[in-house]
């Protein structure tokens, strides 16, 4: 079967390649000793979310607790407003990021300043902030999975049933209840 699925376009295109390299381990010996951040583009998604363009996810290195910080844009100062409002609650020792402007600006320096946080990125662009960039695969996919999931296990009132226990034999019930009256569904 093995030999097979090699042979097919799709499954050859498809199939999600793990490639190992050595990484010199992270770590972190307390909570709050080394955060890391990263930021998730949910621009296609803006319409459907109050404007909201940008997941800022910042993640503990050592308890991997994470938070996800909703964003209009990722302008030096909404990201480090937003900071701004974690760290009064916790606050890590240092804080690694990529090199990009949203984290590299005077804004988040001035923070990082004033509360004595170490602001730092990998000197190797190739080598990013791996464990915030794996939450972010899971909450892409798992996490987000498990969301659709719940909403399709609720119960709508529009329709007064669950979307997942809409069938063939139940649509025109599901039709009367949305439109108020009946109609031959073919």
């Amino acid at each position: 079967f093995q030999e097979w699925l090699q042979t097919q376009n799709a499954y050859t295109l498809h199939k999600q390649v793990n490639r190992k390299f050595k990484r010199t381990k992270i770590v972190a010996s307390s909570i709050d000793e080394q955060w890391q951040a990263d930021l998730v583009d949910m621009k296609e998604f803006e319409k459907e979310n109050d404007g909201i363009k940008y997941l800022l996810t910042i993640i503990d290195v050592l308890s991997r607790y994470a938070w996800v910080l909703l964003l209009k844009n990722k302008s030096g100062s909404c990201v480090s407003n937003a900071m701004k409002n974690l760290f009064q609650k916790r606050k890590p020792v240092y804080f690694q990021t990529d090199k990009g402007k949203e984290f590299y600006n005077d804004f988040v320096k001035q923070l990082m300043n004033k509360l004595n946080i170490r602001h730092f990125s990998t000197e190797n662009s190739d080598i990013k902030c791996a464990i915030v960039e794996r939450f972010n695969r899971t909450l892409k996919g798992h996490v987000l999975q498990d969301m659709v999931n719940g909403y399709n296990d609720t119960l709508h009132r529009s329709i007064k049933m669950k979307p997942s226990a809409v069938n063939c034999s139940n649509q025109q019930m599901v039709f009367k209840n949305l439109y108020g009256y009946n109609t031959k569904i073919e």
